[in-house]
């Protein structure tokens, strides 16, 4: 519970983790949830609420408020005025870019979540082959709904609700946090490609492009991925 309330404060739509997983436990153990993972998740939101009063004289977080004057105020980076030209990625929508292109480039292009870390792929096919999977454990089918409602979730939300990828950084910022979900639920598909040669490069691969994304430059995060340089090395011209 603590740990999910510290998620909530890091990126606020894991608050759909942190419900889902309420939701879950109030079902299978009410009493440990109502007292114990309630409580605990809610002692970071409520601080991260009470820091915010103390620090604005308001509770609600100004990054939740995007395009209020927290955000547009004189000189800001935010600030557009009609018929402003502005150039580079936090203007992708600005300059014209469809939700469409957006959804492809998040997804699979230049800022992709797969694309970028293609082991994710193999979290998809463990998805696909769960209603045939007989695994072990119970806690399994928790798991592969846990990723599909979460990662549905957030997915969603922020094809709608973002236009920039994260900004300048190494890859789709906003959807780095349910990493650890995705690599879970990859593991059954992991492990029967390592009985053989074959599937074993396959997952060799498919790590080495994901770690090259992750330390791509690895002196500065804050940096476009290496699929968006080669593009404009390419002859695209950006944003």
């Amino acid at each position: 519970g603590l740990l999910c309330g510290f998620a909530v404060c890091n990126e606020l739509p894991s608050l759909a983790f942190l419900a889902f997983v309420a939701l879950v436990g109030t079902f299978k153990f009410p009493k440990q949830t109502i007292f114990v993972y309630l409580p605990c998740a809610a002692l970071p939101i409520l601080l991260l609420l009470a820091s915010n009063q103390v620090a604005m004289g308001q509770w609600r977080p100004a990054y939740s408020e995007f395009g209020s004057p927290w955000y547009t105020y004189e000189g800001s980076h935010w600030r557009i005025f009609d018929g402003m030209i502005r150039r580079g990625i936090d203007w992708a929508r600005y300059n014209g870019e469809s939700r469409a292109t957006y959804t492809f480039h998040l997804l699979l292009g230049h800022h992709g979540f797969f694309s970028l870390t293609p082991v994710f792929l193999l979290t998809l096919v463990a998805l696909a082959r769960t209603p045939f999977y007989q695994h072990s454990s119970k806690s399994w089918g928790f798991l592969a709904l846990t990723t599909v409602i979460v990662g549905a979730v957030v997915i969603v939300f922020y094809i709608f609700k973002s236009d920039n990828y994260g900004g300048f950084a190494v890859g789709p910022r906003w959807l780095m946090w349910v990493a650890p979900i995705f690599l879970l639920t990859a593991v059954p598909v992991i492990e029967g490609m390592a009985k053989s040669k074959t599937g074993r490069l396959i997952a060799l691969v498919l790590l080495i492009f994901a770690v090259l994304a992750a330390n791509y430059p690895g002196w500065n995060a804050w940096r476009h991925p290496w699929i968006y340089d080669a593009m404009l090395d390419s002859g695209w011209p950006g944003y």
